[in-house]
């Protein structure tokens, strides 16, 4: 079972994972208390918040997807309308992402 929650980005399981970018709040994905995928969080416009890094160890199965449904939360929980992923991933248009400019994004619905 994979269980997802916001950390803080100084929590040292996040360094087994990525470098943690300053000023990005992070959910973090365990299963058996292992870290096995984190996804960060940071406004990069009025209502925009960008995902990333995603990161999801080999294996993993199902952590994206448990991480991108707590991140699209946590951000509509911020105040944001939009979140965008630098890159498009497989599964991406089923989650309701779409090709932008900017990456992919989701129009996050209002709480």
């Amino acid at each position: 079972m994979i269980n997802v929650a916001p950390v803080a980005s100084d929590d040292p399981r996040l360094a087994e994972l990525v470098t943690v970018p300053a000023g990005t709040r992070f959910v973090l994905a365990t299963r058996a208390g292992v870290p096995v995928g984190c996804c960060g969080l940071a406004p990069s416009a009025p209502g925009v918040v960008r995902l990333d890094p995603l990161v999801v160890t080999p294996g993993a199965t199902g952590a994206e997807r448990a991480l991108l449904t707590a991140a699209e939360r946590l951000a509509a929980r911020l105040g944001a309308h939009t979140v965008v992923l630098p890159a498009s991933r497989p599964g991406l248009d089923v989650a309701g992402y779409r090709q932008t400019p900017d990456g992919v994004a989701k129009r996050l619905p209002r709480p």
